[in-house]
């Protein structure tokens, strides 16, 4: 099974988060490269919309980035622990006299 659909069916507005400020902090990134590219470029000295346009897409960065490592960190802890439990209860569903032949067979 596709793990994005996995993750999609077992909680869609958690997945929809994650691609959303996953989106907006690649979008920050990118508007970081361009005002560091046009701080680069410009002549004199540096305006002071250009350090505030700096922080500010610095910390929507940061934020998104964080957001997203979160959610995603979150969405692979339960999908681990769900994945554990059904394991463990597919084992523990099978006949002792099974379990025994599969551990001969290892």
């Amino acid at each position: 099974m596709n793990s994005l659909t996995y993750f999609f069916k077992r909680s869609p507005k958690l997945l929809a988060l994650a691609i959303v400020t996953g989106l907006l902090s690649g979008i920050s990134n990118t508007g970081l490269v361009i005002v560091i590219n046009q701080s680069l470029y410009r002549r004199g000295p540096a305006a002071a919309s250009l350090i505030w346009g700096f922080v500010a897409i610095g910390l929507i960065f940061l934020a998104t980035r964080f957001i997203s490592t979160l959610v995603l960190t979150n969405l692979s802890r339960r999908t681990m622990v769900d994945l554990q439990m059904r394991l463990s209860l597919r084992i523990l569903a099978t006949p002792l006299r099974r379990l025994e032949e599969v551990g001969l067979l290892a």
